[in-house]
């Protein structure tokens, strides 16, 4: 894209590959400002950013929308240092070289912009149906910031003839109350049985509390209590933490926040 300002609302764009400049969109028309709300990009890949490429100084401002299944490169690669990156309420999800990375880092830290990190349940992506499952963090219900992330809305339909077996989803539920004070309960749910791990990290990747460890769970949902403690016992300051969940060789992460 080389000119400016221009919006992107309540797009799609999947599986494009390209061996130069980002693999769904470049900018690179300097004072460039794109706005990109509510829009959805999965499967994309190229080695200058599987999503975005951003050069000469231009803009990327992201809003509600999901950055998923990156096939090659970071999500979002910045030439040169002068570019500016701004992003709230999105997600940013299982692409290969890593999430929030490279010119983004840290940016699922800040509690102010919402951004987070987890399986957003499309309906079938590998039918091409981005749609979302009404368990995705992506709903208006259950996204952090009250809103749709992402250019659908949840729109699964099943159809059932006679008993259908109980489908368990691997992931983190979002996390109640969040921001939280004294305690907030941690949920989430497993495909199939196996042993978990549920840790707490500051935002430097220290580890704070062992929650689980090596537990062993049936498939289904389970849940577990934070009492804003570290492993000594000892109350932790204020502030944003990571959730992480591992089991089954899988993993998850979200954010709570503490305010004391």
């Amino acid at each position: 894209m080389h000119s400016a300002p221009s919006t992107i609302y309540e797009c799609l764009f999947v599986d494009n590959v390209n061996p130069n400049y980002g693999g769904a969109i470049e900018i690179n028309h300097a004072g460039a400002v794109i706005e990109v709300d509510q829009s959805t990009f999965h499967g994309n890949g190229s080695p200058t950013g599987a999503h975005f490429f951003v050069r000469d100084g231009a803009t990327l401002n992201l809003h509600r929308s999901i950055l998923s299944g990156g096939t090659q490169g970071d999500p979002i690669v910045c030439a040169n240092g002068t570019e500016i990156i701004n992003i709230d309420c999105t997600d940013i999800w299982g692409n290969s070289a890593g999430n929030f990375v490279g010119c983004i880092a840290g940016m699922d830290a800040d509690p102010a912009a919402n951004n987070f990190s987890s399986d957003p349940y499309y309906c079938d992506a590998a039918g091409g149906v981005y749609t979302l499952d009404t368990a995705s963090a992506c709903t208006a219900t259950n996204s952090p910031c009250g809103t749709r992330v992402g250019a659908f809305d949840d729109a699964c339909t099943v159809v059932a003839v006679g008993p259908t077996p109980e489908v368990h989803r691997f992931g983190l539920a979002p996390a109640h109350p969040n921001p939280f004070n004294p305690r907030t309960t941690i949920r989430f749910e497993l495909e199939e049985r196996g042993l978990v791990d549920l840790v707490i990290y500051d935002v430097s990747g220290r580890r704070v509390r062992v929650l689980l460890g090596n537990e062993d769970f049936e498939a289904g949902s389970g849940e577990t209590v934070w009492d804003g403690t570290d492993d000594r016992g000892e109350s932790v300051a204020s502030g944003v933490y990571l959730v992480r969940l591992r089991a089954g060789g899988r993993s998850a992460q979200s954010k709570i926040a503490l305010i004391r």
